[in-house]
């Protein structure tokens, strides 16, 4: 008798979803997830509260460049262990990067805190430039 195999719609096959599941799975869902963060307008400053967990602030770059400011985070996790008989062991490394378009950001006054997980930025504003028009003679 044969045995009954659960139908998967796939488009290359049946077999193929197991291996596009079993490369995806959890222990590279670090990889592809991204930088959340949410952006407040204070009316003088913007604060910006980004989820960074596990992350040592030595891995964290700011850069405010063309008015946008760009968070990269480049983390390197490993299980260590002492003893040299492990049977499985497992590394991760992942890069991400966010950028925000802060039109009236000042970039001499922005500040950086890293705490309990969360990396809050404030951004003062400075005041816009304001548009000229010019008379036509």
């Amino acid at each position: 008798m044969s045995s009954i195999i659960p139908y998967r719609r796939s488009f290359l096959g049946p077999r193929t979803n197991t291996w596009f599941d079993d490369f995806f799975s959890d222990a590279y869902s670090s990889v592809r997830t991204n930088l959340k963060l949410d952006v407040k307008d204070t009316g003088s400053a913007y604060t910006i509260d980004v989820d960074v967990p596990g992350v040592e602030k030595e891995d964290i770059s700011l850069d405010l460049r063309d008015e946008r400011l760009t968070i990269s985070v480049t983390h390197s996790g490993e299980n260590k262990d002492d003893t040299n008989n492990y049977i499985y062991r497992e590394r991760t490394t992942s890069s991400l990067q966010r950028s925000v378009y802060l039109d009236d950001a000042d970039a001499d006054n922005i500040s950086a805190k890293l705490e309990n997980g969360v990396l809050r930025i404030e951004v003062q504003k400075q005041e816009k430039k304001k548009i000229r028009s010019i008379e036509i003679q």
